[in-house]
């Protein structure tokens, strides 16, 4: 007790000497902001890619077993389809991205995202819906990695706060898309839900072509 003691006044002893040696913060930062106009795009872009992402992680299997009424061993290759499409396209993105361009590969993630779910929502058959789920983990496997480094070559005041932004802004995708994919369905049908999922890659297409060329170089 004693010794807490002494510590404690030690404490209190330096504390008051170092009250007036603390900085003096005139500008408050808050917590969160939005990205500046021109990080604008690669929020959506992130944004889109991982609401598909997550939508397959969460609903993958679930549409396999019920929509097309596999079984549960089923399911789970189907999503093991997806994860080795996904893994595979990180493993040589970088080398498609030195042959094609950033921008470029981009483009064609959009395309296979849209292309996979499209293949997915009209296939009545589970061997051309795993397709579908090759198509989209290769989509969906490089596109966050990109736009990051992408990101962070655009000079700016505060890249930090910029590509956190970005961030907050995909995970807020990666969480809202999947609830709303199954709201969607109880309206309709998760073929519905896997639609809107392929226009959302078309978009990514378009987002991919604002994207100025001088941030790609």
């Amino acid at each position: 007790l004693g010794v807490s003691l002494v510590l404690s006044a030690l404490t209190l002893f330096y504390y008051g000497d170092t009250l007036d040696q603390q900085p003096d913060h005139k500008h408050k930062r808050s917590i969160f902001s939005l990205p500046p106009k021109g990080m604008l795009v690669f929020s959506l872009i992130c944004f889109t890619s991982m609401a598909c992402e997550n939508t397959m992680y969460d609903w993958s299997g679930i549409y396999i077993r019920q929509v097309l009424h596999g079984t549960k061993a089923v399911a789970t290759i189907a999503f093991v389809v997806y994860m080795v499409a996904m893994t595979t396209g990180r493993l040589i993105g970088d080398r498609m991205a030195d042959r094609f361009g950033i921008q470029r590969v981009l483009a064609a993630s959009g395309i296979l995202i849209s292309a996979g779910f499209a293949i997915t929502v009209f296939s009545p058959f589970i061997p051309l819906t795993l397709a579908g789920y090759l198509l989209t983990g290769f989509g969906v496997s490089c596109v966050v990695p990109f736009v990051f480094g992408l990101a962070g070559k655009i000079p700016m005041s505060n890249p930090g706060a910029a590509l956190a932004s970005i961030s907050s802004l995909g995970y807020l995708g990666f969480l809202l898309v999947p609830p709303m994919i199954g709201y969607v369905a109880q309206a309709s049908s998760l073929r519905v839900s896997f639609g809107i999922i392929a226009v959302m890659g078309l978009f990514m297409i378009r987002l991919s072509t604002r994207i100025k060329i001088e941030t790609v170089a």
